[in-house]
């Protein structure tokens, strides 16, 4: 399991946008929401990859804490796996996006120091206004313990987010 911070970056350059069909009907485009939610980008290589439904059962399970964080989970299915997570992903509480070509996938991916294959999973945590955060990438997507973690970063961004309300020290 590897973190990337990405505190060296400029938090006033956004993530790079997209528009994507999703399982709800329509479209998700990164700056809906912008302003008034963290982003959790979920980018797998599709439902049946190792322990990818594992890990959508986690974010189903923990949706709540994700929303009581002020936080958007949006999951995106690469290449010719995206129209059959369309179909199968009206049935859970986020959005599942999907991304035929892997142009977005891309985008993200060339944000991060190393390369990362097409097969591995990654998340990328970005604040309300749309600017990278931190970045995971691993081989067990799955592992419980991972929300536990996301659910900190979005914590801690909000700590220090004091334009999002958080109070000031006396």
């Amino acid at each position: 399991m590897e973190w990337l911070d990405f505190s060296h970056l400029r938090r006033d350059r956004p993530a790079p946008s997209f528009r994507l069909n999703s399982s709800r009907g329509g479209t998700v485009a990164l700056s809906d929401d912008r302003g008034r939610k963290n982003l959790v980008l979920v980018f797998l290589p599709g439902l049946d990859g190792p322990g990818c439904r594992a890990a959508l059962e986690n974010f189903i399970d923990r949706y709540r804490e994700y929303q009581a964080s002020a936080a958007q989970v949006l999951v995106m299915i690469s290449g010719p796996a995206a129209q059959q997570a369309l179909e199968e992903g009206a049935a859970y509480p986020f959005p599942v996006l999907g991304d035929p070509e892997g142009e977005v996938r891309r985008d993200y991916v060339a944000l991060l120091p190393a390369p990362v294959g097409d097969d591995q999973p990654v998340v990328f945590i970005l604040d309300r206004y749309r600017a990278p955060y931190v970045a995971w990438t691993g081989s067990q997507p799955d592992d419980p313990a991972l929300q536990d973690e996301f659910l900190d970063w979005l914590d801690f961004m909000e700590f220090q987010c004091p334009e999002c309300g958080a109070p000031e020290w006396p």
